[in-house]
């Protein structure tokens, strides 16, 4: 559990009652549209050399995978896909 303002809680959803919208939604909202424009890149890509899209989404979601962008570029990577939840005021 993380504590949330510095103190710690037993309560999930007090907890979660403390954090605004915008800090929960904003990270979910940006990884989506990395999500779907890499995925819409490379199908078109895909469907250039003749392969069909959806092999180029598969790709796309193997490049954005941690495992693979996480070594290539760990700092993107946690910059996008937060390994964690950091709430404000928390230590």
């Amino acid at each position: 559990m993380l504590p949330l303002f510095g103190e710690a809680t037993s309560n999930p959803v007090e907890a979660l009652r403390r954090v605004s919208t915008e800090n929960l939604l904003m990270p979910v909202l940006i990884q989506l549209v990395v999500i779907i424009v890499s995925a819409r890149l490379f199908a078109m890509l895909f469907r250039r050399f003749g392969q069909p899209g959806v092999v180029g989404e598969i790709a796309a979601g193997l490049v954005l995978d941690p495992s693979l962008l996480g070594w290539l570029a760990p700092g993107v990577s946690a910059a996008i896909f937060h390994p964690h939840l950091e709430l404000p005021g928390s230590d």
